[in-house]
């Protein structure tokens, strides 16, 4: 019996694993175990460990701390993160720990597997994202790993750059993605009615989080977005809460403050994979900077508004639009979309077939190899 151990940091990576863990655990020979990240057990951002609930049992629950969002709290929660984990292993032996993405959280993961000479495999490395502090985190839990599951030919590319051994990479497009045409997709009528929407007209979907790199300060982010959406008053204008991130909560106090007592505003702080899957693929546009608007909004053929820099480095469909943080840019390319019947060209370089299925299978294989010590790779 071998055993796995999956790591899910928040709501952001819980959705894009859910399908995975659930064929894993189909699985007679392997004994899977879930660790859910502190977002998962924060009353603001909704409690979502019960989404994980709702299918598997958490075998370790580790609680928020966060208040503020302050660099002080962020390594404080890492650090009591590392210290929960390491208690943890101590008593739990894993065969293989599956970890996605390039958030602190999984980055203190990643951190005690290593030191507790577990195989990691981590899903999403290789890709850049210049304007956020999550980049850095990306590459260090790729050189703590030992197997690379990436979504494009160029992400492997660049982890054979970062010393990342040719033969522990594999490009089966991106794994969020597989569930995707399997969903029965909701009218947007119903969408509406459930979410109490204005049935008549057009959805703006927000998903905005703090550019953590950028000399302009998050409140000053959202506020050039907010003053640039205020033009649309025959719009439903619905926000998702932003990711725990540095400085996240003054965006979001920001964005509670503008909310207020407007009927075409709306904001939620988690609508769950599948409703949020769901208004994505209705909405007219996404406006942010989500990797949603990367990955899943080409594929759902909804048009993007990416602002700034932190999804700056990944390939983009031609439906994806940039714009800068100047509130008459971001105006002037909403109604672009908004007012007009432009036509999009929607690629999406991330999605492959069968990708589930290829996964599984590697994954197998790979329990079959014994831990060994890892070189960095010349080229």
């Amino acid at each position: 019996m071998k055993k796995i151990v999956i790591f899910s940091g928040s709501r952001a990576d819980y959705g894009l694993l859910k399908d995975l863990i659930k064929n894993l655990k189909k699985e007679k020979n392997l004994k899977i175990s879930i660790i859910s990240g502190p977002p998962h057990s924060s009353k603001k951002y909704g409690y979502t460990y019960k989404e994980i609930l709702k299918n598997f049992k958490i075998d370790l629950k580790i609680v928020s701390k966060i208040r503020n969002s302050s660099s002080h709290e962020i390594l404080q929660q890492i650090t009591n993160t590392i210290s929960q984990l390491s208690n943890y292993f101590k008593k739990n032996k894993f065969d293989l720990a599956i970890v996605l993405g390039d958030r602190y959280e999984a980055l203190a993961f990643s951190t005690a597997c290593f030191f507790f000479k577990i195989k990691i495999l981590h899903f999403h490395g290789g890709e850049k994202t210049v304007g956020a502090l999550d980049d850095t985190i990306r590459h260090i839990i790729s050189k703590f790993s030992d197997f690379h599951f990436v979504c494009n030919k160029i992400y492997k590319k660049r982890l054979i750059q970062l010393g990342e051994r040719p033969k522990t990479i594999f490009n089966f497009g991106a794994v969020g993605l597989a569930d995707i045409s399997s969903i029965k997709f909701l009218s947007k009528k119903k969408i509406n009615e459930i979410l109490n929407l204005r049935a008549e007209r057009k959805n703006i979907l927000v998903t905005f989080h703090p550019e953590t790199l950028s000399i302009l300060q998050p409140k000053k982010q959202i506020t050039k977005i907010i003053n640039a959406l205020r033009s649309f008053k025959k719009q439903n204008i619905i926000f998702t809460y932003n990711n725990t991130d540095l400085q996240g909560n003054k965006i979001l106090t920001e964005i509670k403050n503008y909310s207020k007592n407007k009927d075409n505003v709306y904001l939620f702080n988690s609508l769950g994979r599948k409703m949020y899957l769901n208004l994505l693929k209705t909405s007219s546009v996404v406006l942010g900077n989500s990797s949603s608007g990367i990955f899943e909004a080409p594929l759902l053929k909804t048009p993007t508004i990416n602002i700034g820099n932190r999804q700056k480095g990944r390939i983009f469909s031609p439906s994806i639009i940039n714009a800068n943080y100047d509130t008459n840019e971001i105006k002037k390319k909403l109604k672009s979309i908004i007012l007009s019947n432009k036509k999009f060209k929607f690629k999406s370089y991330f999605y492959k077939r069968n990708s589930l299925k290829e996964i599984l299978y590697k994954i197998k294989e790979i329990l079959k190899i014994r831990k060994s010590f890892k070189e960095f790779y010349d080229q």
